[in-house]
């Protein structure tokens, strides 16, 4: 319960509120191998019980850009590899999808790799829908972190749409947000170099998000602060690296009961 709770708080909707170049990184055909490690410190304390958990995960997908214009992007994408190693209350729990595992709490993972995810977003980049294959959609209803984590309303992720002039030194802002997250980024440029800008970014983050999972009602709220770096294509706005810390504090209740919580996280996150 509390491993799918962790995963729950982190999931984030995004809107993006910029003044943007147009996307030139969207061609029709295009294929983007994305690799993503995941490192998690989770803290909380429930019925007096400190509950303390470590999660590391590495992920490698495959996407395929199956149409793209100006007004909206479709796109294909599967999870090819997966490996995760958990560790909480002195058990620990492991998957690796090169040595499918068939039995313990993460088996059902098995079930997600090399399965179809359609992806459809605007011009902009945000997601419009998701459509998941029928086995993860199964999957995700027993709990959310099952699946490729794409959420509506989020910014794909390979995508960064930059101002129309930027130098070094520059800034901006993005605001992002809905009725349950609310996200404040600061942009700026430190370099650029054979067509690459090296970006600095920093958010605020504030969280009221109200879900259910196995039929019980789950309430979220969290607060924090997030800062990394970007490697983006100056003409195409698509990024190469993005490294995220992330550090967060709130309370999670279920099942009437509310817990204190704690989490810090770094990602990282390669495409080609």
């Amino acid at each position: 319960m509390f491993k799918n709770i962790i995963f729950l708080a982190t999931t984030i909707l995004c809107i993006i509120q910029v003044n943007a170049q147009s996307n030139k990184a969207l061609v029709v055909g295009k294929q983007i191998v994305k690799t993503t490690k995941m490192d998690m410190k989770y803290s909380s304390e429930m019925m007096r019980q400190q509950i303390e958990q470590t999660v590391v995960t590495s992920t490698k997908s495959e996407m395929v850009i199956i149409s793209a214009t100006d007004t909206e992007i479709k796109i294909e994408d599967k999870i090819k590899k997966l490996k995760m190693n958990s560790e909480a209350m002195g058990q620990q729990m492991e998957f690796d999808s090169d040595n499918p595992n068939e039995n313990g709490l993460l088996k059902n993972l098995n079930d997600i790799i090399n399965k179809t995810t359609i992806i459809t977003a605007n011009g902009n980049g945000i997601i419009k829908t998701v459509k998941y294959d029928e086995t993860v959609e199964k999957l995700q209803a027993q709990s959310p972190i099952n699946g490729n984590g794409y959420e509506i309303g989020q910014l794909l992720s390979f995508i960064l749409l930059l101002p129309k002039e930027i130098s070094i030194g520059t800034t901006w802002n993005q605001k992002v947000g809905n009725d349950e997250l609310k996200e404040e980024y600061t942009y700026t440029v430190k370099s650029i170099e054979n067509g690459t800008a090296n970006i600095d970014f920093t958010a605020i983050l504030t969280q009221d998000k109200k879900s259910e999972m196995q039929g019980n009602k789950v309430e979220s709220k969290l607060y924090g602060t997030m800062s990394g770096k970007l490697f983006v294509d100056v003409k195409t706005n698509f990024v190469f690296s993005r490294i995220t810390t992330s550090n967060l504090k709130g309370t999670i209740e279920v099942m009437g009961q509310s817990a204190p919580v704690e989490m810090t996280m770094v990602t990282e996150e390669f495409f080609q």
